[in-house]
């Protein structure tokens, strides 16, 4: 459990702070600071410009309205010394005191479930109080005593220019390929900015590089999985993540697409043919022929949701062995019936129909049977004459593909793309799901 601490912390008044001195004196101070950290190679921003911090409460306008006047630096100097006064043990602590997941405290970037590294903490620690909390005294404390720091001004200040602007940008290539550009707004230089996680929906993407994202960008090529919508979102130190979105393809439709359309009801005779070897299934014994064998096979017509109308045999094959039902009522069974009810004859008004055989022996019989149904009727537009539905889209298909039109392939999301920070070299490394 993390450790409890007050939601603000006060000035440490048992150091000696000089009187602030506003004007000349202050920007000279500023200039000779920011000249200091370059020379010290400080990452951080040291820019001429405000800050926009806003208020979330009234009570803490007066030091809302000092702090906005400050450049980031002094603004990263406020919260280096709230960082210093904690004793966070978790990550978490961090994060409910202003800070985001992302982030990097005491030189670790913060995750859930994370646990400060004391040595780490140390190594911190030692570093801000040996280089830079000498400036902090003499350039910030004076200017903020009775003006206790608090969770809600440290969160107000990292979200005001001390976590680096991404930008991002997508190309496409064509319908279903793109690119997909990632960088760092060279207007508010931040410490390394390192990636933690890449996820696309929707698509798939090259590997994010696994380094440092820069001012300059870094790209990757991407593709689009269907015709939907595209999500791109690279998470990365500071708490920042650069989102990205690809709106859905249009349909483009080609007049020349055969189609399957209903027609007008009517009567469709078709022609099938049973074999005992593929299609009859062997189900009992005959009723008064108990070496006799029983089988039966179902069978309906191709139009989906046809109705049987009549049903009768052509021809079969081998007869003298291969026996009609009812075969003198040796069967138990009519010719045709319905196939959840054996004992009645006929199939008119269903959607399939059950034919049944006796045999005294293996025989290779057969029955050719025709099939009238009513029904809708399918009509094929845009087909070639003697061509079915399905031979005619398949040919469409081919055409579009040659000439480059076919809508994108479809296919699962890949898993996010994580990486692991180092917090001793600031390097990342890809982390396998």
């Amino acid at each position: 459990m993390g450790h409890r601490f007050p939601a603000s912390l006060p000035l440490p008044h048992a150091l000696t702070i000089p009187k602030w001195r506003p004007g000349i004196e202050e920007m000279k101070r500023h200039i000779s600071f920011c000249a200091g950290l370059v020379l010290l190679g400080v990452g951080f921003a040291c820019l001429a410009d405000v800050c926009q911090l806003r208020s979330s409460n009234a009570q803490t306008d007066a030091i809302y309205s000092i702090v906005s006047r400050w450049p980031a630096s002094k603004l990263r100097l406020l919260v280096d010394e709230f960082t210093y006064r904690q004793k966070w043990i978790l990550h978490r602590d961090a994060v409910q005191s202003g800070f985001r997941y992302g982030d990097v405290v005491f030189g670790e970037t913060l995750v859930p479930q994370g646990i400060f590294n004391p040595a780490h903490v140390g190594t911190w620690r030692s570093e801000y109080a040996n280089e830079k909390r000498k400036q902090y005294v003499d350039e910030v404390a004076p200017q903020l005593v009775n003006h206790p720091v608090d969770r809600d001004l440290v969160g107000a200040v990292l979200n005001s220019c001390l976590r680096p602007d991404l930008w991002n940008k997508l190309v496409s290539a064509d319908d279903c390929r793109f690119t997909f550009t990632v960088g760092v707004s060279a207007s508010r230089p931040i410490q390394q900015v390192l990636p933690l996680e890449f996820s696309v929906g929707g698509g798939r993407c090259e590997t994010w590089p696994n380094r440092p994202v820069d001012t300059k960008g870094q790209t990757v090529q991407c593709v689009r999985s269907g015709n939907g919508s595209v999500t791109l979102d690279l998470t990365t130190t500071h708490g920042v993540t650069a989102h990205g979105t690809l709106p859905p393809l249009k349909v483009r439709a080609d007049p020349r697409e055969p189609m399957l359309e209903q027609g007008a009801p009517g009567l469709v005779v078709e022609i099938f043919t049973l074999y005992r070897a593929r299609d009859y299934q062997a189900v009992g014994f005959g009723q008064s022929c108990p070496s006799c064998k029983l089988f039966a096979a179902d069978f309906h017509p191709s139009r989906p949701d046809a109705v049987i109308v009549d049903v009768s045999i052509v021809s079969s094959g081998d007869t003298d062995r291969w026996l009609r039902c009812p075969a003198s009522y040796r069967c138990g069974t009519p010719e045709f019936s319905p196939p959840d009810q054996r004992n009645v004859s006929g199939c008119t008004g269903l959607r399939t129909c059950r034919v049944w055989r006796l045999a005294n022996e293996d025989v290779a019989g057969w029955d050719t049977i025709q099939v009238t149904s009513t029904g809708p009727a399918s009509i094929c537009r845009n087909c070639p004459d003697g061509m079915d539905y399905a031979a005619a889209h398949k040919q469409w298909e081919e055409d579009r593909r040659a000439r480059g039109l076919l809508d994108c392939d479809v296919f699962p999301d890949p898993p996010a793309q994580a990486f692991r920070q180092h917090s001793e070299d600031r390097t990342v490394s890809p982390v396998k799901r």
